[in-house]
């Protein structure tokens, strides 16, 4: 294969490098067919005009390679420098970037990694290691930096291994730290001392070390071991302060105007809305036997404890919470709004056949056309409606709720809305309800756990401490049906209402 530079389909470097070695080839083999140290004159022209054609090509081909680097240069934003004719100076060009580079955040690409590997290692399930993942996307440029130098140490195994000694050893374990350990947990004390103002922390002795990431609460809770759709659909914020502050409104409003006329008052008002966190113990105690086992198997069990604790407690408060203390649940967060500025939330009915219409005719266009909006309440209430049947025809007013649908809305079911006779059905947007946890999740440990005598039980704990919280952020986004006539079994929920009122 000859080169041929006046071909008018220009020569890739592919086919530049094949002309070349092919080239090559031909070249050799004519040295080898030589008769002694000669060759014959037909093979001698033949290879003055291949050693002509190969300089050509190579020089082809090695100024093609070098405008490939270049432009490889320019497309990764390196800076590069244009000499002038003589050589005598260099100007400065500035590539550009054609979109973010896999490197450009070297500790977001480790965190990512560090996710991954506990992902196989079976530590983090598939849905686990996605939310340990977004939390590098959510929050200022500054807390997903943050989230990510975080993620990067406690979702390593040497943190992971130094954890478990600490945790089965806190005051002799960081003797017998291998070298990656005491880094790990050193970088770990360096970010836990970032933070212990926006955890409000006074000392080190309280909430010092951060928990891995298998066992952060941000990761692990779910709404799996109970019947609580809140976790997963309301608007969920990660934050690295001690509280959260919002515009409240109902939105913007459109209007035709003639022209050169002013705007009228009338917009609606945006209202500051801070939402505290709330923090939210979970204590943990085990027997010295159980530190025998592995440190993997160990550390897997004390997850198991937190998740359950901890998603039983938050569940609950994120249904029905007072907003005292703990998160503002969503049913007391609508009731107090309508006892104070959103009488409309409420509307009079049953739960019955004609319930779910009156919420979807009472729900104001802007949110029933919303594809996030559903019904929302308890298997207890659609176990109820199921069992409605139509006026005129002896069949179920509801078939859709065999498919999870209610009048072709999704569901949205939390099993601590069970309780609620007064109130048991909602309609409305959950990305209008807010719930807020802090990034950092820090456990305090406790060498020995005694008994009320101060005698030694031969069990450690320890104390971990996450921040929560919760509140509606636009009320007119949802609607609450009001059985005026329940039975008097909802004195429970009566109770519901009365700190929803106080809170207002």
């Amino acid at each position: 294969m000859m080169y041929d530079p006046s071909r008018p389909r220009p020569w890739s470097v592919q086919e530049l490098r094949h002309a070349v070695n092919t080239m090559r080839a031909e070249a050799q083999d004519l040295i080898s067919r030589a008769d002694g140290d000669n060759l014959t004159p037909e093979d001698s022209d033949k290879f003055a005009g291949l050693a002509e054609n190969i300089e050509l090509a190579q020089s082809a081909l090695t100024e093609a390679e070098a405008n490939i680097e270049k432009l490889r240069a320019v497309g990764s934003g390196a800076r590069m420098f244009t000499e002038s004719g003589d050589g005598a100076g260099r100007t400065a060009n500035y590539g550009f970037s054609t979109g973010p580079k896999a490197d450009a955040d070297p500790t977001r690409t480790s965190a990512q990694r560090a996710i991954d590997h506990q992902h196989k290692a079976k530590l983090l399930t598939a849905e686990e290691a996605e939310r340990a993942e977004s939390l590098l996307n959510v929050g200022p440029p500054a807390g997903r930096s943050f989230s990510a130098r975080m993620l990067a140490v406690t979702s390593s195994d040497a943190y992971a291994d130094a954890f478990a000694r600490m945790v089965r050893d806190p005051l002799t374990g960081a003797s017998r730290f291998t070298p990656a350990e005491s880094e790990a947990w050193r970088a770990a004390g360096a970010l836990m001392d970032e933070t212990r103002a926006s955890m409000a922390i006074a000392t080190p002795g309280q909430g010092g070390a951060l928990v891995p990431t298998h066992l952060n609460p941000n990761v692990v809770l779910s709404s799996d071991s109970h019947q609580n759709d809140l976790l997963g659909l309301a608007r969920t914020e990660v934050i690295n302060t001690s509280s959260a502050n919002y515009a409240s409104s109902d939105g913007a409003v459109s209007y035709y105007k003639p022209e050169l006329t002013a705007f009228e008052p009338g917009d609606p008002e945006f209202l500051p809305h801070n939402i505290p966190l709330h923090k939210i113990t979970t204590w943990v105690r085990w027997s010295l036997e159980l530190e025998q086992d592995s440190a993997s198997s160990f550390l897997r069990q004390i997850q198991d404890m937190i998740r359950e604790s901890a998603n039983d407690l938050l569940s609950h408060s994120l249904a029905v919470g007072t907003g005292e203390g703990e998160p503002f649940g969503l049913l007391p967060s609508l009731l107090a709004a309508a006892d104070d500025e959103h009488p409309q939330i409420l509307v009079p009915g049953a739960l019955d056949e004609a319930g779910p219409y009156a919420l979807e005719d009472a729900l104001a266009p802007r949110w029933s056309g919303s594809g996030t909006t559903r019904f929302i309440g308890s298997n207890k209430a659609f176990n109820t409606l199921r069992r409605v049947t139509a006026s005129e025809v002896d069949a179920h007013a509801f078939p859709e709720l065999r498919t999870g649908k209610l009048l072709d809305r999704d569901l949205a079911r939390v099993s601590h809305f069970a309780d609620q006779t007064e109130t048991p059905l909602i309609l409305g947007d959950l990305k209008q309800f807010l719930y807020v946890r802090h990034a950092v999740a820090a456990v305090e440990l406790v060498p020995h756990v005694m008994n009320s005598s101060g005698n030694p039980l031969g069990q450690r704990g320890f104390a971990l401490f996450q921040r929560v919280g919760s509140d509606v952020l636009v009320p007119n986004a949802f609607r609450v049906l009001s059985v005026e006539d329940a039975p008097g079994e909802g004195e429970g929920e009566g109770e519901g209402e009365g700190e929803g009122e106080g809170e207002a």
